[in-house]
């Protein structure tokens, strides 16, 4: 099974424990799930200094691993920000789930946004899920301040888009994940993604291989 990650509209200001997981979910809104991936529209959300640090808890062996946390406030103006810079990287039917991702971050009721990490955590060496992160925001800043887009290695191994910098290739979870309701979201756009394999993917999917 893949691993997940999930990305919750929460009051929360920090990752919750195992003891405030009923408390956080009395207190948080939409859920998303991806599987493997931080999924691009995720990505935007988010800035450098959101990369947060659970700390490595001696008692159990685990070690210190990253998640993202923002302030709602903040996501919307780099969802802004960056909504012309994808429009010309993407056709219009990709674009407007772009703006449907905004659209629904917009009318979240809690005030923070928060991605959990761990399980892609598992999957990659010590500082590896960092190191991807923080690389994955600085190229989407690049993509905001210059025009310019690329899926580097760190993206590709972040948001799973394996196929390629044409974003058109691209089903519509490949984006935005799944939301976790009833609803059926998002769509899955036209084309599906090509059948020959991709030339890599991210080392949390190693079993596919």
């Amino acid at each position: 099974m893949a691993n997940r990650v999930y990305l919750s509209s929460t009051a929360f200001t920090h990752l919750p424990t195992d003891a405030e997981f009923d408390d956080f979910s009395r207190h948080s809104g939409a859920e998303y799930e991806a599987k493997a991936s931080v999924p691009l529209f995720w990505m935007c959300l988010f800035a450098a200094g959101d990369i947060r640090q659970v700390p490595a808890n001696a008692e159990d062996g685990g070690r210190a691993y990253p998640y993202l946390l923002c302030a709602k406030e903040d996501a919307l103006r780099r969802l802004h920000a960056l909504s012309a810079p994808m429009a010309a990287v993407m056709n219009e039917e990709r674009h407007e789930l772009y703006e449907d991702w905004l659209h629904r971050v917009e009318n979240e009721p809690y005030s923070n946004l928060l991605v959990r990490t761990i399980e892609l955590d598992w999957m990659c060496e010590d500082g590896e899920l960092e190191a991807d992160l923080r690389q994955t925001i600085q190229d989407l800043d690049h993509l905001r301040d210059h025009g310019k887009f690329h899926l580097s290695p760190a993206m590709r191994n972040i948001t799973g888009l394996i196929y390629g910098d044409n974003l058109n290739v691209y089903p519509g979870p490949a984006f935005a994940g799944f939301f976790s309701g009833a609803e059926n979201w998002p769509p899955r756009l036209t084309p599906p993604p090509p059948a020959a394999p991709p030339p890599s993917r991210p080392r949390w999917m190693f079993w596919k291989r």
